[in-house]
């Protein structure tokens, strides 16, 4: 059934398509951005509420997909011709891995092993195959249009920040919030999808060490999302997110400073000031979160600490636990894996429960996503993407290099510059905090369509900066 929420956004959207196609077509590229926001259900409206269910089997990236695919078609996009090589290859690649995906993963490897269910994967993993063409709009609009993505991202993102804190504070249900314990009971609060939203962050963080000056009104927003952004982070007392803010406080200032050569202390005393709208924030309403995050850091130094006598072993780190039945398991089946299992994760648990082997990696396998994925994909499912990986690093190098050699031409396009090192802050953390979740978005659908549209979104920054530049050397010529 349907859900009231879900069924608003939709009729609003419906009817910001259909009041004129005369308005649509001039907004086109309003239209696209805010479907392509809404696809990654921000603020777990419809993962909450109806179960991404809308109408019958119908979810709502499969209605977001076809706004985007409308809107792509009403743009005349689809009909540029882009000679950019690179954005080809990677076109190809991720084609190539789809039709892997769906054809080895899903249907001839749980066939050979007597569990295929290809109708239950299909409709698990259709988002599979939207991927690349989410990846062709989403370059073509990007490269036309990215700075009409910032207006979409910060009011759908306030939105969802002042429901939350509604829902929290004021204890009206207008988001679904997942609560569960560490210290005290339910002290741990989150949103069960938070969509991308979470680029405002580092967004934020880039902005303050740029020197470079943003509309004011887009910098309050900007900034006013990152700070909204950093408490919801705090109320979620999880380790992993307390390690990526400080690995972003350490990584964005490296790279902003390599690219315009801003400084470095100028802009921490600039984060120690904005910080202090969180840390009030916080202190008015969640006091005791304060206390909680000292006892997270502490914690976590005492974790890091190798001469700490109190040091927690764990078994994510150490490979021991039930890991060790996933190692086995990838020994049995090296090449191709296992495939994909058809179970639901309540029937996961259960087999769990009842000591079956293959339930106890699969549970296991899920907290060490990079055992995962080569349990399920086989390191021959592996090749294509390390490959895409190795070539991403390439790609983020020679993007980052590019401009800081023509750092002057983004003065009039700071949004595109923040977009960019936010993006590859992201990458970065692939091969860092998040190491031991490599390669999940290969077989987890949504993280995939967030990992096409990413590079999707680096690749069209990387085309407009080549374009420009071959402008400015024909008007020097």
């Amino acid at each position: 059934m349907i859900s009231i929420p879900a069924l608003f956004v939709l009729v609003i959207l419906a009817a910001f398509a259909l009041i004129s196609f005369k308005w649509f077509s001039e907004h086109v590229e309003t239209f696209f951005w805010t479907s392509f926001l809404l696809y990654f259900d921000p603020g777990g409206v419809f993962s909450g509420f109806s179960d991404m269910g809308l109408l019958s089997r119908l979810k709502s990236h499969d209605i977001f997909f076809l706004f985007m695919m409308v809107s792509w078609r009403a743009s005349g996009y689809w009909k540029i011709n882009t000679n950019f090589r690179m954005y080809k290859q990677y076109l190809i690649l991720l084609f190539v891995y789809c039709v892997y995906f769906v054809l080895v993963y899903g249907y001839f490897v749980p066939m050979h092993y007597g569990y295929e269910d290809f109708q239950l994967f299909f409709q698990k993993n259709r988002q599979f195959i939207y991927c690349p063409f989410i990846f062709l709009a989403v370059y073509q609009f990007g490269y036309m249009s990215i700075d009409k993505l910032l207006r979409p991202l910060l009011y759908t993102s306030l939105l969802m920040f002042i429901a939350f804190f509604i829902t929290v504070i004021g204890g009206i249900e207008i988001l679904p919030i997942y609560k569960w314990s560490r210290f005290i009971e339910n002290d741990r609060i989150s949103l069960l999808s938070y969509g991308l939203s979470y680029w405002l962050l580092p967004l934020g963080v880039a902005a303050i060490f740029l020197e470079y000056k943003l509309p004011d009104y887009f910098k309050r927003l900007i900034l006013l999302s990152a700070s909204f952004m950093f408490v919801i982070i705090v109320l979620t007392l999880t380790r992993r997110e307390f390690i990526r803010i400080l690995f972003m406080l350490i990584t964005i200032p490296i790279i902003t400073s390599f690219i315009s050569g801003t400084s470095v202390g100028k802009g921490y005393r600039r984060i120690s000031i904005f910080l202090l709208i969180p840390f009030l924030f916080l202190l008015m309403f969640f006091p005791i979160y304060l206390d909680l995050s000292a006892n997270i850091l502490e914690g976590l130094f005492s974790f890091l600490n190798a001469d700490d006598a109190s040091k927690i072993k764990d078994y994510r780190l150490s490979g021991e636990g039930d890991l060790v039945y996933v190692k086995q398991i990838i020994a049995d089946n090296p090449l191709l894996g296992i495939g994909y299992y058809p179970a639901p994760w309540a029937e996961v648990l259960d087999m769990k429960e009842s000591g079956n082997i293959l339930g106890l990696a699969l549970d296991a396998s899920s907290e060490v996503p990079i055992f995962g994925s080569t349990m399920r994909l086989g390191f021959v499912g592996l090749i294509l993407p390390a490959f895409i990986h190795l070539s991403l690093i390439a790609l983020c190098m020679k993007l980052a290099r590019l401009i800081k050699t023509n750092f002057k031409v983004y003065k009039t396009n700071i949004f595109e510059l923040l977009l960019a090192l936010t993006i590859i802050y992201y990458f970065i953390t692939l091969f860092s905090t998040d190491l031991f979740s490599l390669f999940l978005e290969y077989y987890h659908p949504p993280k995939f369509a967030l990992f096409t549209s990413m590079l999707a979104i680096l690749l069209a920054i990387y085309s407009r900066l080549n374009f420009r530049l071959m402008k400015l050397r024909m008007q020097n010529d």
